[in-house]
């Protein structure tokens, strides 16, 4: 069952009608400037949007420390991560420092590459900036909002044998800005609640994520 969809002067996190704003999906942090035309927004009220805002910031450190983003993920590496944030907080770089694991880098084919760094993904700290994202991406397209105790599951990077092909081949590709944001989806036919996403930051780092528990598996429309 899904909930009714809430209206425009309601929060789709909490339900308050107080202060609410307009609350950027994805956060706009993560947009080159001058940000797009395209940029989605949902109604948020005041004390969700800016509970959001020191997650919002390690979420987009983490994805663009990955060493294959695009050339828009590096220009916002250079001037807001190496130029802002991480000048402004030395307690934030030792934190990164401590989080950063070896990685090896392959092409597109799987050829070798060579090694180097990148940093883990939290999941205390990631997880929730996901499933936001997911939740007001479900409000622009459905209207409604997902139950508050809806079941999740997040994966990093899937290699799930048939289920990106799947969504690949019934979902069509949207976008709010080709080089920083990707993403496709599906809603269950048989129950709403039930849904997959597919989302991509800047050419490199992609989520699976699942509401309802594993039959969202289930055809999509």
């Amino acid at each position: 069952m899904i909930k009714q969809g809430r209206r425009k002067s309601e929060c789709i996190f909490c339900g308050s009608a107080e202060k609410i704003t307009a609350d950027h999906i994805p956060p706009k942090c993560l947009f080159p400037d001058p940000k797009p035309t395209t940029l989605i927004t949902v109604p948020s009220c005041e004390k969700c949007n800016s509970s959001y805002k020191k997650d919002d910031e390690y979420f987009r450190i983490c994805i663009l420390a990955q060493p294959d983003v695009n050339p828009t993920g590096w220009k916002i590496w250079n001037e807001k991560v190496i130029g802002r944030s991480l000048k402004r907080s030395p307690s934030l770089r030792r934190e990164l420092l401590n989080n950063l694991i070896p990685v090896k880098l392959r092409s597109p084919s799987g050829i070798y590459l060579g090694d180097a760094e990148a940093l883990k993904f939290p999941k205390r700290r990631i997880n929730p900036v996901v499933k936001r994202i997911v939740r007001g991406l479900y409000w622009h397209h459905c209207r409604k909002s997902l139950l508050p105790d809806i079941d999740f599951l997040v994966v990093k990077d899937p290699e799930i044998s048939g289920i990106v092909d799947i969504i690949q081949n019934h979902t069509n590709l949207c976008s709010v800005e080709a080089g920083t944001f990707q993403y496709r989806y599906g809603v269950a036919v048989e129950d709403p609640d039930q849904s997959v996403w597919l989302l991509r930051f800047y050419g490199a780092t992609t989520f699976l994520a699942l509401t309802g528990g594993e039959k969202a598996l289930i055809p999509v429309k």
